[in-house]
């Protein structure tokens, strides 16, 4: 779904859309891209939709196994890579 948007973005980039409206646009979605948490067996998340779900649940929303523990932990590989990838369009 984001690398959709992104490359919809560039492609549009020469048309009536400014550098500014693009630099926006991008700053929203990495914002959202890069607040991915992993649970405790390994599956990454939102943030936000993992949360909502761990107030109800203690299970992995994926497969459903019980989870010993509710702490997440940032996904930091996803992060970085995300972030150079979104470094590497800007650029261009």
């Amino acid at each position: 779904m984001s690398r959709f948007h992104l490359n919809n973005i560039k492609q549009h980039q020469s048309d009536a859309i400014n550098k500014d409206e693009i630099e926006k646009q991008i700053e929203k979605w990495k914002n959202k891209l890069l607040n991915k948490f992993i649970c405790p067996i390994s599956h990454t998340f939102d943030k936000n939709s993992i949360e909502e779900w761990l107030k109800s649940k203690n299970t992995c929303p994926i497969t459903r196994i019980e989870l010993k523990s509710k702490n997440l932990i940032l996904n930091h590989t996803l992060r970085s890579s995300i972030n150079e990838n979104i470094e590497k369009f800007i650029k261009h």
